[in-house]
């Protein structure tokens, strides 16, 4: 396999998944400041996010 073409089909592959994670990333955010839980997901388990300012969203994280 040529490595120059290989590195460009990764660099026009960035471009799309790096907007498709900022999309993401400020959907997160906005629904934090709206006082709900978003799950992110990290290496082995789902760590659940809230506004801790927010304390009716932290009383629902601590129900569940």
């Amino acid at each position: 396999m040529n490595t120059e073409s290989s590195r460009s089909s990764v660099v026009a592959d960035s471009v799309p998944r790096r907007r498709l994670l900022q999309s993401a990333l400020a959907g997160a955010a906005e629904a934090i400041r709206e006082g709900r839980i978003v799950a992110v997901k990290g290496l082995s388990v789902f760590h659940l996010v809230c506004d801790a300012r927010n304390d009716a969203a932290v009383s629902a994280l601590r129900e569940r």
